[in-house]
Formats: structure tokens, C-alpha cells, sequence
């Protein structure tokens, strides 16, 4: 029975959050063709048409890797993760004295979009995470799924899918805004996950395949 409960805590915990991520992913693919083109490139260079990428590729594709490590920094899907209550008695953090049984939460979002971290971080820029020659670097102060003690217990799930998710319809189809339509609104809403107001695209089939 607990491991039934872990599991259903699992999936509802991440309903909302992998929505949200999933779908600021095909916003940003609408509004960044370029990069649109250039992860489905890469894709197509490492797996062919045919072949579809797995997990265990992602060093294959550095670009691939810098576009949802962007996503997950600008779009930053849980900008304050759930409150946690201190354990201890009052303690002191930085300067800031935090008093026993206080309610204490991060602020994900301050962190990703810190002047102080961060090169124009209001700009939506997957190079950032590229070296010169092309290869992809991890950043510790990315936490999309918190740190420490309290990180995310589905955050490796939470990976898989995304990059399974966005290598597989890239490589697949091309996506488009609607006639007319140049840029979609960067507007968002909020409840457990930030998510992207609903919007129009055009989806393709590429005819390669």
C-alpha cells in the first residue's frame, strides 16, 4: 500500500509540472525556428530518420541539451517549490536570522534570472550553455527541481521525459504559428507549475520521413 501511495504521489505531483514543461518546450520551438532547425539537425545527424534517440544519447547532442536546460532556466516551470518548516530551533542563514517553526521556501525563480549568475538573463539563449566548440556544459546554480534534501524526487523522470518528448517530435514534425501570428506572447499563468496561456500552432509533418 505505501509503495501504491508513493507511486500515485509520484504521477499527481508531476501532472502539472511536466504539462507545463512540455508545453513552454513547443512554445519556445514556435518562437525560435532557428533553433527549431538546429536541434532537428543534430537529431538527424546523430539517429537518421529512422532511428529514434535515447536518454543514454543525450552527450550526443550538446545542442539538444542547451535548449532544455534554456527552457527550464527563462520559463523556470516552478518559480517557488512547497514550503518546508524549519526543524531546528532559530538559526541563521547569510545574515538573515530565520526564527524556530518558521515556513521557509526558495524563490527558483530569483535564482535562475540573477543578474549576478547570470549573462542578460531576461534573454531566452541556449548558446549560453555551449563552449566555443560546441560542447555542452552543466551550470550548478540550474536547480528547475530544487536542491539538496529537497530535490525533486521525479526530477530524473522529469528529464527523461522531456528529452524523450522533445528529440522524438522534433525529429518528426516541424512546429509553426499561425498565419499571421510572428511571435506568441511571452505570458504566463500560475497555479502549482508556470505555464504558458494557451496558444495556436501549426504542426507539419517534415516529408523526409
Amino acid at each position: 500500500m505505501d509503495l501504491f501511495q508513493s507511486c500515485l504521489d509520484l504521477l499527481m505531483a508531476s501532472k502539472d509540472t511536466l504539462t507545463a514543461a512540455l508545453c513552454w518546450l513547443l512554445f519556445y520551438l514556435v518562437n525560435y525556428p532557428d533553433w527549431q532547425q538546429s536541434l532537428h539537425q543534430e537529431i538527424m545527424k546523430v539517429c537518421g530518420a529512422s532511428g529514434y534517440p535515447s536518454y543514454s544519447e543525450r552527450s550526443r547532442l550538446p545542442h539538444v541539451q542547451a535548449f532544455i536546460s534554456e527552457v527550464l532556466r527563462h520559463a523556470s516551470v516552478v518559480c517557488v517549490p512547497p514550503q518546508h518548516m524549519l526543524k531546528v530551533g532559530a538559526t541563521t542563514l547569510q545574515g538573515y536570522d530565520i526564527p524556530a517553526n518558521a515556513q521557509v521556501c526558495a524563490n527558483l525563480w530569483a535564482v535562475h534570472h540573477d543578474e549576478s549568475l547570470w549573462l542578460n538573463p531576461h534573454r531566452f539563449s541556449p548558446d549560453r550553455w555551449l563552449t566555443p566548440q560546441g560542447e555542452y556544459t552543466e551550470c550548478s546554480t540550474l536547480i528547475p527541481f530544487s536542491i539538496g534534501q529537497r530535490l525533486c524526487v521525479g526530477s530524473q523522470l522529469a528529464e527523461m521525459v522531456i528529452f524523450l518528448f522533445l528529440t522524438t517530435l522534433v525529429q518528426d514534425f516541424t512546429f509553426k504559428p499561425p498565419e499571421g501570428v510572428h511571435d506568441l506572447p511571452l505570458d504566463s499563468t500560475y497555479r502549482l507549475a508556470r505555464s504558458p496561456l494557451p496558444f495556436d500552432l501549426i504542426v507539419e509533418c517534415r516529408k523526409s520521413n
